[in-house]
């Protein structure tokens, strides 16, 4: 009889205790909280550069359609102090006569992002304009054109264009 309660006995348990439990939640949750900040960092400062990546490759994507359907493009920015629309930018080409909206282009700047005002600029409003020869012009401001772009996390973002065409992201 003694050996039949004895075999009960020594038998492993399945499973945790509630203690075991709940050590392992408390050093999850300090983790997370250490790693979310990080993480909202992180996601903050892609936002911004993805940002300027985008303006730049549609900068890059009108002087190509420009010279390949060999029609005047323009890329219309506005920055936080723009008006009517803050804080955007339009892709337009002239097929015949004026410039229209190119329809299906995502334009949208995210929350938390805003172009700056920099010296090409003016009244908050800059217009870049490409003829067929690649050629790019700014009707204001001086050679580099530059537009800048911030994120909440004072993260800047620089794009250069030159009137030749060339279109580069800095960061700073």
């Amino acid at each position: 009889m003694r050996d039949r309660y004895r075999c009960r006995i020594l038998r492993p348990r399945n499973g945790f205790t509630l203690l075991e439990t709940l050590v392992v939640v408390a050093i999850v949750g300090v983790v997370l909280l250490f790693a979310i900040p990080a993480l909202y960092s992180i996601l903050q400062s892609y936002k911004v550069k993805s940002t300027a990546n985008q303006i730049a490759i549609q900068i890059r994507m009108a002087r190509n359609l420009c010279v390949s359907q060999k029609t005047d493009y323009q890329v219309i920015i506005n920055s936080m102090t723009a008006s009517p629309n803050p804080n955007t930018y339009v892709i337009q080409n002239r097929p015949a006569g004026s410039f229209t909206d190119v329809l299906n282009l995502d334009t949208k700047i995210p929350a938390g992002v805003q172009i700056l005002n920099t010296g090409i600029l003016s009244g908050g409003s800059a217009t870049l304009q490409m003829n067929p020869r690649g050629k790019i012009f700014c009707v204001t401001g001086s050679i580099p054109y530059l537009i800048e772009i911030e994120g909440v996390n004072q993260l800047r973002y620089r794009i250069l264009v030159d009137p030749t065409g060339s279109v580069e992201v800095k960061e700073g």
